[in-house]
């Protein structure tokens, strides 16, 4: 089936020993992760809801939340935590009812329209529940037949953008479509069994969400940094052997701003993808000194095409590497 438990269930049969992630400091490895979305998928539909909300900051259990809604059937939409409570109240009033999973804080925001709030380690901990109870009945990993079939036109994630227009409009992702962006993800980005990646993009954004499906579907380890700074994220690659990592072009002109001049000393960091914005020449040029041994990758795309649609490689990003004049004006640029 075209959708993203099938690959999911794929991954964990690839990589069963491999960690996917860390909640509530227990590691769950790849072949764990399908029972316990599947657990998660109970969890949520039990719940009485038509569509997921995920309202909170990136960590572990936002991919949880995320393919647990991908099993249950229902539509995913993490929403922005930064809106104020009537903007986050109004964007989630709009969704067919909603079960929410949020942060402590972010909770009493969303209670008078949602169907039922959950917070996010109270979901974690029910999601556990419900795969115990279907190992002890033998059910497993797939668990008996009570959650429905997801075809592939099926809504699987709506994002509400901004775009140009500073309006928030609602952009559906179906189940196939995401099945074949990450299924030619996973042929040209796979992951070795070190691979581990640092995920500090807002999880409410295409490419948080691209960031997070993309680990899961390649058996790459995701650590999170929940608040970014830049000390905070060159700690965080540093202590856990972060491979790669996605940025915004904010972000990496704090993080050199930061550095002053001094080189990053992340040794095992191999690729740094940025995207999202205009990355202006003079952050990119002192961003490539700092990481003179990591690959950089600029990715363009929009949210209705699954995130990015084209990319410049990191042979493109060398002076003297190789690289035509051109490409940094286009990798300056702004886009229009």
């Amino acid at each position: 089936m075209n959708n993203v438990p099938s690959l999911v269930d794929e991954a964990g049969a690839r990589f069963p020993d491999r960690t996917a992630v860390t909640i509530g400091g227990r590691p769950l490895t790849f072949g764990e992760l399908p029972g316990l979305a599947r657990g998660g998928a109970r969890v949520l539909r039990a719940g009485g809801g038509r569509h997921v909300v995920y309202l909170a900051l990136a960590g572990p259990v936002f991919p949880l939340a995320l393919v647990a809604a991908a099993y249950a059937g229902l539509p995913f939409t993490s929403v922005n935590y930064r809106l104020a409570p009537d903007q986050i109240a109004e964007l989630v009033g709009r969704l067919e009812d909603p079960v929410v999973i949020a942060d402590a804080e972010f909770a009493p925001m969303v209670k008078a329209v949602a169907v039922q709030t959950l917070e996010t380690d109270a979901f974690a901990e029910r999601a556990h529940e419900q795969r115990r109870r279907g190992l002890a009945t033998g059910a497993g990993m797939t668990g008996p037949e009570d959650l429905p079939p997801v075809e592939p036109g099926a809504p699987a994630v709506v994002l509400y953008t901004s775009g140009t227009t500073a309006v928030p409009k609602a952009v559906m992702l179906r189940q196939g479509t995401l099945h074949a962006y990450l299924s030619r993800m996973m042929e040209l980005l796979p992951a070795d069994a070190g691979a581990t990646s640092i995920v500090s993009v807002p999880p409410y954004h295409i490419t948080g969400v691209m960031a997070v499906l993309g680990g899961l579907c390649v058996g790459r380890r995701m650590v999170f940094l929940r608040t970014f700074t830049p000390d905070g994220w060159l700690e965080l690659v540093r202590a856990e052997a972060v491979t790669s990592g996605t940025l915004v072009p904010t972000m990496v002109a704090r993080i050199v701003r930061h550095l002053d001049g001094r080189p990053a000393d992340v040794p095992t960091l191999r690729a740094m993808a940025y995207g999202g914005s205009r990355m202006p020449r003079s952050v990119l040029e002192k961003a490539l000194r700092a990481f003179p041994t990591t690959d950089f990758l600029n990715g363009y795309g929009l949210t209705e095409t699954s995130s990015g649609i084209t990319i410049l490689r990191p042979e493109e990003h060398r002076p003297g590497a190789g690289a035509p004049a051109w490409i940094w004006s286009v990798c300056t640029r702004t886009a229009r």
